[in-house]
């Protein structure tokens, strides 16, 4: 599945155009595309259908959708949000349209004639803003979205919805509710992301004509189960504990060893071979009741918290004798986290996985990044990343991905920014988007479970990003598994991790 940005698209249709192929052209198949797909679905004869066109080529291509549906038989009228088009070709078809006997109305002149051909339309195509649509809805063309909105016709969208960001995925008030988006050439970031794929209702990619020499090798990818499979390292028959790989984890405080238990228990269902936990006389106390398997280091503590800074040495020992290392699951966000992470960072030689508090901690100076010497995943939730960056969660989610691929590439981490539709960046620019997994997964304990299944797997010799795009999807598999199952209202994650044997189990061998 192609997923083209804004800039990416652009580029697609200008070597199509070198190619040979018209703008007027390109128009011409996506207008009769979108008329196609409401022909599929409705019988035209006498069908309603409101086209809201805007002044640019997305008005263009509602131009001649009007022309197809109404050579259909289709009962259609044209509204225009922004006066007449501006673009030759979006022009050109405009004239078409006048040449037949399609009402053409001015949306802002005869906003009441509007309104009603709105509430009483059997079908309403979304043409007015594309891809190149930033910001705020115009108040005159809002007024217009808003009775789209509340009309029960079947809403169609042209590209994208109107009000929506293509890249940031982001929408504006009384953004079109598509029940169906036409989209051409690929996807784009707003047809995969939240919160803008909750309008896109069922997406369509058509075809255009671009000619195959036109593509480029798009900056996001879709994950894929296919692609996962290739990801996950092979077990060799002869193998044994040392084969698959220790796993320093250095998590776990008074009051919050749940994190702990929970990233200890996924590296362990995803293979790593050992692992080996450094906590406090405290914490250890209440975890070796729940996990027998793991080797506890039992560092010095101050009072009945966290470890004491004394414990520095020893964890830097430890970690000498890992093939990871995973820090930060409910370590508490204190200066004794600060300076173990600090140190983990100078001092491993192994990759290491940073979550929760250690993503807190290393928001304090993002920079000690800049000395590491081994390779880095961070798993950030979008509070988490703001911190980060040192900018607000509104911000961030203009433009997550911008901001993820800068972060990922000025410090050389691998970045795996949690949410519905986890994104994953590497270092070289790479982008891919994970669409499986379900809101039952916002659970307490999901993303140790995630940090585990990730060390995982870089434990058994997974490259960073490798482990990290495939723990993502392995961990969302599991949370769809277990929705299925016990339904996204009662799931845990003890519950996603009793099935997360059934998703290396799908991907593996195969099973269902």
């Amino acid at each position: 599945m192609l997923i083209y940005t804004k800039n990416e698209t652009v580029l697609v249709e200008q070597k199509a155009m070198e190619l040979g192929i018209s703008q007027q052209r390109l128009m011409e198949n996506a207008g009769s595309s979108v008329a196609k797909e409401i022909r599929d679905r409705f019988d035209c004869n006498g069908l309603k259908v409101i086209i809201l066109c805007g002044n640019g080529n997305n008005g263009g291509d509602g131009f001649v959708a009007a022309r197809r549906l109404y050579q259909d038989g289709a009962e259609v009228s044209v509204i225009l949000t922004d006066g007449i088009p501006k673009s030759d070709a979006a022009k050109e078809n405009f004239q078409f349209v006048n040449g037949l006997e399609i009402p053409v109305y001015d949306g802002v002149d005869n906003f009441d004639l509007c309104s009603n051909l709105l509430l009483n339309s059997d079908v309403i195509v979304d043409a007015i803003y594309g891809f190149g649509f930033h910001g705020a809805l115009p108040t005159h063309v809002a007024r217009l979205t808003k009775l789209a909105n509340i009309s029960k016709a079947f809403t169609v969208s042209v590209d994208l919805p109107s009000g929506t960001d293509c890249d940031g995925a982001i929408c504006t008030e009384n953004t079109i509710k598509a029940d169906l988006t036409v989209t051409f050439i690929s996807m784009k970031p707003c047809h995969t992301l939240y919160p803008a794929i909750k309008n896109c209702g069922q997406i369509k990619v058509v075809d255009i004509g671009i000619p195959k020499d036109a593509y480029i090798e798009p900056t996001i990818h879709a994950v894929t189960e296919d692609f996962v499979k290739d990801l996950i390292p092979i077990r060799e028959a002869d193998g044994h504990k040392g084969t698959f790989g220790t796993l320093q984890s250095v998590c776990g405080s008074y009051g919050m060893c749940g994190a702990a238990e929970f990233s200890a228990k996924a590296a362990m269902k995803s293979g790593a071979g050992l692992v080996r936990m450094s906590v406090s006389d405290s914490v250890y106390k209440i975890l070796s009741t729940r996990m027998a398997e793991p080797v506890y280091s039992i560092c010095t503590q101050r009072g009945e918290d966290n470890l004491n800074l004394q414990s520095v040495r020893q964890v830097l020992k430890d970690i000498k004798k890992a093939d990871c290392v995973l820090v930060g699951c409910g370590s508490g966000n204190t200066s004794t986290t600060y300076a173990l992470l600090e140190n983990i960072i100078e001092s491993a030689r192994t990759p290491v996985i940073i979550d929760a508090d250690g993503i807190n901690a290393l928001s304090q100076n993002i920079d000690i990044l800049r000395n590491a010497n081994c390779e880095i995943v961070l798993t950030p939730h979008y509070g988490e990343m703001a911190r980060l960056c040192g900018i607000t969660v509104e911000q961030l989610m203009s433009d997550r991905i911008g901001l993820g691929k800068k972060l990922a590439s000025d410090y050389g981490v691998v970045l795996v920014l949690k949410g519905a539709n986890t994104l994953v960046f590497s270092p070289d620019g790479r982008v891919y988007v994970n669409q499986n997994g379900n809101n039952g997964m916002a659970t307490a304990g999901s993303g140790d479970m995630l940090a585990g299944i990730i060390a995982g797997l870089v434990c058994q010799g997974a490259l960073a990003f490798d482990g990290a795009v495939a723990g993502v999807y392995i961990h969302a598999l599991s949370g769809d598994i277990t929705a299925k199952h016990m339904t996204s209202y009662s799931m845990t994650v003890t519950d996603m991790l009793e099935n997360l044997h059934l998703a290396f189990a799908k991907l593996t061998v195969g099973d269902d």
